[in-house]
Formats: structure tokens, C-alpha cells, sequence
């Protein structure tokens, strides 16, 4: 009766375990996945934005102010930058 009731228990606590588990994996498939849809999208969008202002902002600046639009350059890069890392972060989830 006791090694019966040791392998239930044992039974019981490998159930509780792949529930925690599962619990995790779909937390981390969620998180994935609005990292991808969700900030990815926005981030592209950013992007954008600031390519149009850029594009913009060049036609109204004298050429020896044109230098200063490198900083817009720059936030470009570090978007690149940002959704380099989400698309690398991202599937690690899955």
C-alpha cells in the first residue's frame, strides 16, 4: 500500500509539473509573440515616420543646416538596432 501510494504521489506531483510547464511555455509564446506584432510594428512604424520627417525636413533646410539631419540618421540607426534585438529576443521565447 505504501509504494502505491508513493507512485500516486509521485503521479500527482509530474502533473502539477508539466501544468507548470505548459503554464510557462504559453506565457513565454504570448510574450513572443507581442514583442513580434506588437512593438515590432510599432517600431517599424517609428521608422517610417522618421524617414518621411527626414525626407521633409531636408527639402526646407540650407544645405550648410543639412549636417544636423544626421541626428535623425542616428535615431534611424538605433530603430534598426531595436528591432535587430526584437527579432533576435523574440524567438528565444519560443
Amino acid at each position: 500500500m505504501t509504494e502505491r501510494r508513493r507512485l500516486e504521489d509521485l503521479e500527482r506531483a509530474s502533473g502539477a509539473s508539466a501544468l507548470v510547464r505548459q503554464a510557462r511555455e504559453k506565457k513565454q509564446k504570448r510574450i513572443a509573440r507581442e514583442l513580434h506584432d506588437d512593438l515590432g510594428q510599432q517600431i517599424t512604424a517609428l521608422k517610417m515616420t522618421l524617414a518621411l520627417h527626414k525626407t521633409e525636413l531636408a527639402q526646407f533646410v540650407s544645405a550648410t543646416r543639412r549636417a544636423h539631419l544626421g541626428l535623425v540618421h542616428e535615431m534611424a540607426s538605433q530603430l534598426d538596432a531595436m528591432a535587430t534585438s526584437m527579432r533576435r529576443i523574440a524567438p528565444a521565447l519560443l
